[in-house]
């Protein structure tokens, strides 16, 4: 299947070429494959973005329900590495309760903020043109999802922050964190810290976003049965 997609993407740019030696014969025996072929370069890209978006739903639908950080040891959020130092003490000082209170509102802040930024993956998507469709089928099993985030990643993190920052204070995460915080800062010899809690929970829910598009991405490629419409089998069953 992969050696048609790069046949029918490569073609037009040895049909114009003028530097390669005998590229007649070679343009003559390309020309051929291409005729052969049961699929147009539209549909091919067509398909690579239906499932794109088949991935980023599927990602989207299972990280934006209760528990889908939460309960999804690959990408719950925990406190903050930075503050690892602060943690050990509160425990000792029998505030765990806290602790886990934070890291459930924190996981549910990212949980709310998901579901929001499937306009902006859909947007991206739909602009993939014919060359970004060939970097994608002749790459690695998570090139999709690099692109995708090398292209969102900043507007994403702009509309997560705000969605974010709201969620914690509903959760009175920011409340308990910032009595957390205010307990440590009392401590002699301790340097005075204030973590910006929303703008750790936006970059941790963003990796999880991306985490499991990969994911997703690498299961649809090596799964038949996730192809599912007939433009999906007519591409990437040959």
């Amino acid at each position: 299947m992969k050696i048609y997609l790069i046949i029918i993407f490569i073609f037009p740019f040895i049909l114009f070429s003028q530097n390669i030696e005998d590229s007649s014969a070679i343009k003559d025996s390309l020309k051929k494959e291409v005729e052969n072929l049961p699929f147009t370069q539209l549909e091919a890209t067509q398909a690579i973005k239906e499932a794109l978006l088949k991935g980023v739903d599927m990602s989207i639908s299972k990280l934006s329900v209760v528990d889908g950080y939460y309960q999804n040891e690959e990408v719950r959020i925990l406190f903050p590495k930075n503050a690892e130092e602060q943690r050990e003490k509160f425990v000792k000082m029998g505030l765990e309760e806290d602790i886990n209170r934070i890291v459930l509102g924190m996981n549910r802040a990212a949980e709310n903020a998901t579901i929001f930024s499937k306009p902006l993956f859909e947007k991206a998507i739909k602009e993939i043109n014919i060359s970004v469709a060939f970097e994608i089928i002749s790459g690695d099993s998570s090139i999709a999802t690099f692109y995708l985030q090398e292209k969102i990643k900043d507007s994403l993190f702009i509309l997560f922050k705000p969605i974010i920052k709201k969620s914690l204070d509903e959760f009175d995460v920011t409340l308990y964190w910032s009595g957390l915080m205010e307990i440590y800062n009392q401590f002699p010899f301790t340097k005075d810290v204030h973590p910006d809690l929303s703008d750790y929970v936006t970059k941790e829910a963003l990796k999880g976003i991306f985490y499991m598009i990969a994911k997703e991405e690498a299961y649809i490629r090596r799964n038949t049965s996730e192809r599912t419409s007939e433009l999906l089998k007519k591409v990437f069953d040959e």
